[in-house]
């Protein structure tokens, strides 16, 4: 505690705590000022979708998404082809389900090897026209 021993020390400190009164009460309206805009809808959507974009794994996600759905898709057409038989069409939603489950959870392993079953496709496949 501070010993005041004469009036011009107290009007010193009066003077120094009522500046400091009215910093910190500058600072609370600065930050209930920002607190308010960030609850605003428009800026908390704003913060959200630079959020989701800003997020590196986004595009791989997608592109996981895709590929198994479209994995998917292809099972159920080898499956169940143009048949009207209902038992098949189950099976095949089954198999579609499965199917794409496996890949979106495998993407990374498949999108490693895909291009590599390529080159393979493409070399056996040159293979054989150059023998013709």
């Amino acid at each position: 505690m501070i010993q005041i021993t004469n009036s011009a020390e107290l009007d010193a400190l009066i003077l120094s705590k009522t500046a400091e009164c009215k910093l910190n009460a500058e600072q609370l309206q600065q930050s209930v000022s920002k607190l308010l805009d960030g609850l605003k809808p428009i800026n908390f959507f704003k913060s959200s979708v630079k959020d989701v974009l800003d997020e590196g794994d986004l595009m791989n996600k997608i592109g996981s998404g895709l590929l198994g759905l479209g994995a998917g898709y292809i099972s159920k057409r080898i499956v169940v082809g143009d048949s009207e038989n209902k038992v098949r069409q189950l099976l095949g939603a089954l198999l579609q389900t499965q199917v794409s489950s496996v890949v979106m959870s495998e993407a990374s392993i498949i999108k490693i090897v895909l291009p590599k079953l390529q080159h393979w496709i493409g070399k056996r496949f040159s293979k054989k026209n150059q023998i013709q």
